[in-house]
């Protein structure tokens, strides 16, 4: 069962050498963490119900979420009633039932772990960390963030400054160097922000260990595999501080949950000489002198090598489906029966393996698949799924075109077919082929390229293969009547390549692309002569030209042969036989003979010229001829 307990004790005073940079925390090796329990134990229940008394001016919380001056040593943070603004963690480890602890921060700041270490040796490094996370989640605004002060003695050696609301565990801490006769200190953390909204914080993994050089094992590699006649093999130690030349060898039967002194093995080598099948693990402390290396606070822990012994014998009883077969080193066996076979193992050890096969009917596996075919025509992104197997024994092996994988889901796919096949704990085996069904293809038309002259319009009528449930064009045509139309109308002043954009129900696109090439064609007739009679033919002087080419006769002109304005109109209907001049000056009908005329005229695409020439005026004249 986890628990810490204060202790109050008067200290003398005590000076102590802190590193500079207090978050450098040590580079070399640590020694034990004399916080046995600094990482909160673990249980299987959600709450520790036992209050620990750690966090003095605290109230152990046992129905969280705590309120403020509360914690609560719990292994997840997902309770029922948990704040909204709270993340829901577990504690800083792989364990799934380790505990942390919680804390809602008081009102006024104040102290949440304490805890006294007596025994410490002078001239020697130690490291006090601990890993916290803003218990706030990311984003939320309005909430303060914790700041920690780590003390020694009641005086602050380190602080961590503000803790971000990152949803990430950090370790913060430092290293400081106990001087000539310092034994005892009290260790303290405490947070300085108030609270009320927000400063809530996790804690875990608080450790208070020496520091001292890099200290590992000279060894052929980190791992050794050996067989049982094998040779014995040494191990030396390595460490960068000649000062701490006082070793004590340990080894762990256990994977290294349990650590014993190796009587005797306190050399700068060790033999391991032990070929009992099994696994050995070797470390050992580390000190300065013989007394330190009998003291937990005192000596470091070096990197730790171990030593495999592989067995001789191995048995192995399995069981396969009609069909299969079993690979007992060369032989393929495929009946029921005990068989032994004389095999090199992994590392060239001779091992004896006893198999006891039996072999089953074949049970007649059936996968059972779902298909989704890609979204659209040319896509990728079909999916197979096996979402049963009928009659098979797992775990299953997949097996998707002719490649081993664990998956049973195959996506990013094209259209085609696909063998798809699995192989039960039995080794009793089914195949698919499944088939991805490409789309029809969606498609848009805009049809040829276009040809107009000057002051034409263009209709565009494109045709898709599907009803589309939207469009764009680009660059957008200019039709006033409807700027965005699915067939817009437009008069192109220059030529143009358009591009349509167009989607189907499912999302699909598809484009097309039409040019327009225009034929900039500025020709006008204007008559060179005009029969003023009143017979209804050529009886007014005017201006022709092609529909849409002409925006605006912006003057229009007659002029006798001494220069004198005849006639002017600022508003002449093009190609209207009743607009122009009549032949007359004033009230007057002025006599036959030539004439000169000036006209400016700004077409549809904004370009102004100016036509001028002399024509002759015949009162019986009824043809017209060109200028």
């Amino acid at each position: 069962m986890f628990r810490f307990k204060y202790q109050l004790v008067f200290l003398f005073v005590i000076v102590f050498y802190v590193d500079t940079e207090a978050q450098d925390l040590c580079t070399g090796n640590l020694g034990e963490n004399v916080f046995a329990d600094g990482d909160f134990g673990s249980g299987s229940d959600q709450i520790l119900l036992e209050d620990p008394e750690i966090a003095t001016g605290f109230i152990y919380e046992r129905n969280p979420p705590p309120f403020d001056g509360e914690y609560t040593i719990t292994n997840n943070s997902d309770w029922p009633n948990k704040y909204g603004t709270w993340l829901g963690i577990g504690d800083n480890s792989s364990d799934p039932d380790g505990y942390m602890m919680v804390v809602n921060a008081d009102f006024t700041p104040g102290t949440f772990f304490e805890q006294v270490v007596s025994g410490l040796c002078e001239n020697t490094t130690y490291v006090f960390s601990a890993d916290i996370i803003n218990m706030i989640q990311r984003g939320v605004t309005d909430h303060s963030d914790p700041d920690v002060s780590f003390l020694l003695n009641d005086e602050v050696f380190f602080k961590t400054g503000l803790i971000s609301k990152s949803e990430e565990w950090n370790t913060y801490g430092f290293t400081f160097t106990a001087g000539v006769g310092e034994t005892d200190l009290v260790l303290t953390l405490r947070n300085n922000a108030p609270g009320g909204r927000g400063n809530d914080l996790a804690l875990d993994n608080i450790s208070f260990r020496a520091c001292g050089p890099d200290a590992s094992i000279v060894a052929p590699s980190s791992r050794i595999v050996l067989c049982p006649d094998s040779a014995p093999i040494d191990l030396a130690t390595d460490v960068s501080d000649t000062d701490f030349s006082f070793v004590q060898w340990q080894r762990s039967l256990d994977q290294g949950n349990t650590w014993n002194d190796i009587a005797g093995a306190n050399d700068q080598l060790f033999s391991h000489e032990a070929f009992d099948i099994g696994q050995y693990s070797y470390r050992y402390y580390a000190a300065q002198s013989s007394t330190n290396l009998s003291n937990t606070l005192c000596r470091i822990v070096s990197d730790t090598t171990v030593v495999e012994i592989l067995p001789i014998e191995f048995s192995v009883i399995d069981t396969i489906c009609e069909g299969a077969v079993f690979d007992l080193g060369p032989r393929q066996i495929s009946e029921t029966g005990v068989y032994t076979a004389q095999l090199v193992g992994r590392m060239g050890c001779d091992s004896i393996v006893t198999l006891d096969l039996t072999v089953i009917n074949d049970r007649k596996l059936e996968l059972v698949t779902d298909v989704s075919d890609p979204a659209c025509f040319g896509f990728s992104d079909g999916r197979i799924t096996v979402t049963d197997v009928v009659n098979g024994t797992p775990p299953f092996i997949y097996i998707f075109g002719g490649d081993t994988i664990g998956l049973r889901e195959y996506n990013d796919l094209p259209a085609g077919d696909y063998t798809v096949a699995v192989v039960d704990r039995f080794m009793c085996a089914d195949d698919l082929v499944v088939s991805i069904e490409a789309p029809d293809e969606f498609f848009v038309d805009l049809g040829d390229d276009i040809d107009v002259l000057l002051g034409e319009a263009v209709t565009l009528v494109p045709t898709a293969s599907e009803q589309l449930s939207g469009f764009s064009w680009n660059p957008l045509p200019d039709d006033p009547s409807c700027p965005d139309c699915r067939e817009p109308s437009f008069t192109p002043f220059d030529n143009v390549q358009l591009q349509l954009s167009v989607t189907n129900a499912d999302g699909c696109e598809a484009t097309d692309e039409i040019s327009v090439r225009v034929d900039k064609d500025y020709s006008v007739y204007i008559p060179n002569g005009f029969s003023p009679n009143a017979d209804g033919t050529n009886d007014t002087f005017t201006i022709y030209a092609r529909e849409g080419l002409i925006e605006e006769v912006e003057d229009f002109m007659i002029l006798d042969r001494w220069g004198n304005i005849l006639y002017e109109t600022q508003d002449l209907q093009i190609n209207d036989p009743t607009s122009g001049w009549d032949g007359r000056y004033g009230d007057q009908r002025v006599s036959s003979g030539p004439y000169t005329y000036s006209a400016r005229i700004r077409f549809i695409d904004q370009r102004v010229e100016t036509f001028w020439c002399y024509h002759d005026h015949k009162l019986n004249q009824k043809e017209r001829s060109s200028v």
